[in-house]
């Protein structure tokens, strides 16, 4: 593990706790469990069907309302 990364997962130990406190409390505690639904389901998560470029990037178009949008895939392994 580099310097920097450990810094960071010590940064996050640290505001883990609060973080908690501020986005599981009051109406956030309903509403991100709906979100992260969402974003599983717009995902192709849990679909029992493997990840597919096809349907996700279908998925992508059809939820994309404006014509200059701008989309980021940020991944957290290799991708296409």
């Amino acid at each position: 593990m580099t310097r920097s990364s450990t810094r960071v997962d010590q940064i996050g130990k640290l505001l883990a706790p609060y973080l908690a406190r501020i986005f599981l409390r009051g109406p956030l505690a309903k509403t991100l469990p709906l979100l992260e639904s969402y974003v599983a389901f717009v995902q192709g998560k849990g679909s029992g069907t493997g990840w597919d470029m096809q349907v996700e990037t279908h998925i992508a178009i059809s939820h994309i309302r404006r014509p200059d949008a701008i989309l980021f895939d940020i991944g957290a392994h290799q991708g296409e």
